[in-house]
């Protein structure tokens, strides 16, 4: 049936249609999950809609109808990250690799952990000195303890940019729930930035 058809449909009949082709408009209580034990497998073809009625969230099939692919393009979350000190410019929609960027404040000695609401990879990460200290250091850690960058020191002159020289490739991959930590040795003030893509974990 072609798009101008559905102008001449009554809503019932719309709905039917929909339905018989195996894409209907459908609704959940959380996000939707992937795979054959996913969510409408064997239910929902591609093309499907869902809306996520938790968060508004609107997502899409794209897999097979036997095995499910859910893609988000709209979620009440406008950020990937959660947390104290913290800014994200960017996006939550789920298109292929979509670039975020994350501003995070830093001051004196200390943890910042920011629990991610999208799966994420680190690819870029440098800081701007606001506080030079001769012993200060900066690095972005997973979960706390697992290191994604080497220590970037904070012993140089106001507004002098500082980048990470070495990324660890598998710590770098941080699923939703988990946390990427700033972590601040000594003292120092700065700005650091984060710079990953939205990571599609099947």
């Amino acid at each position: 049936m072609g798009i101008e058809q559905f102008g001449k449909l009554n809503s019932a009949a719309m709905v039917r249609e929909l339905i018989n082709a195996r894409t209907p408009l459908a609704v959940s209580s959380v996000a939707p999950t992937n795979g054959i034990n996913g969510t409408g497998a064997g239910l929902f073809g591609k093309g499907t809609l869902l809306i996520t009625q938790d968060d508004g969230g609107l997502w899409s099939q794209i897999g097979t109808i036997e095995s499910p692919i859910w893609r988000e393009h709209v979620g009440s979350t406008a950020v990937g990250i959660s947390g104290s000190n913290c800014q994200a410019l960017g996006t939550n929609e789920n298109e292929a690799a979509v670039q975020l960027l994350h501003k995070v404040s830093i001051s004196g000695a200390g943890t910042i952990s920011l629990t991610l609401t999208i799966n994420e990879e680190v690819n870029d990460v440098w800081l701007v000195i606001d506080t030079p200290d001769v012993s200060g250091t900066v690095t972005i850690n997973k979960n706390v303890t697992s290191a994604i960058t080497n220590a970037m020191s904070l012993n140089g002159s106001i507004d002098d940019i500082v980048r990470a020289n070495t990324i660890n490739g598998p710590f770098a991959q941080i699923p939703s729930g988990q946390t990427m930590d700033i972590v601040v040795a000594n003292g120092g003030a700065a700005t650091v930035w984060i710079s990953s893509y939205r990571l599609v974990l099947e």
